[in-house]
């Protein structure tokens, strides 16, 4: 992943959130309702981040030697940001907000990048990790046949949170923004101290070969103690 992809969507979530509240409608008590619950969220956010300075890369830094929770953060945070933009749909609730549509579709994609990038480097470690050759070898079938998988529902989910056509029930957005907001809240316990990665199998082979003497020199060595 490259160093600011967590710090550049947080960014891209809280800019198209404000731009969103301030052209919200609360014009009734519905849409008020609705407006509370949005900013609460909103607000939420803003604290999470504040807590680990995410915007200035903090969050970043912080999780640079724990891949998986990285991933974690930042698969979340994708899923919250593909939320946040599905409310642009809401035209009778947000009355043209200015809203960087091109921008948001950017940093989406560099982060979806970042994402499958590290589950590739993650496959290829747990790969190494394996003794058995051929339960490697069937596994990388699995797992292949799992990114193909993976691949269409990122691809569907794109689709269903960038496409203009359909505009679901603004409660369920509402609920979705929630559930991922929570989830970065309930990430803070793990956040706050971080698991570092276990070291790559491979790289321990790599490094424990450098202190092995070839079996052909300890004949060399055992035979000339003999001559002497």
């Amino acid at each position: 992943m490259h160093p600011g992809v967590i710090g550049d969507l947080y960014i891209c979530c809280v800019t198209s959130y404000k731009s969103l509240v301030k052209a919200a409608c609360r014009n009734d008590k519905k849409t008020r309702t609705w407006f509370n619950i949005f900013q609460n969220e909103y607000q939420l956010l803003c604290l999470w981040g504040n807590d680990f300075d995410v915007e200035r890369g903090g969050l970043d830094t912080r999780l640079e030697r724990s891949g998986n929770l990285k991933f974690l953060t930042l698969s979340t945070l994708v899923s919250l940001a593909k939320s946040i933009f599905r409310c642009r749909r809401h035209k009778k609730i947000f009355k043209n907000p200015e809203l960087s549509v091109k921008s948001v579709i950017v940093k989406l994609t560099q982060a979806e990048d970042a994402l499958k990038a590290s589950k590739l480097v993650h496959c290829h470690s747990t790969a190494n990790n394996d003794k058995d050759n051929d339960e490697r070898d069937d596994e990388s079938d699995d797992e292949s046949d799992d990114e193909r998988d993976d691949e269409r529902d990122e691809r569907d989910e794109t689709d269903e949170g960038l496409d203009e056509g359909r505009v679901e029930d603004f409660d369920d957005v509402l609920e979705d923004i929630k559930t991922y907001t929570r989830g970065l809240l309930d990430l803070t316990p793990s956040i706050e101290s971080p698991a570092k990665d276990p070291p790559r199998r491979d790289l321990e082979d790599s490094n424990s070969q450098d202190h092995l003497v070839p079996v052909s020199s300890r004949a060399v060595a055992s035979d000339r103690d003999a001559d002497q």
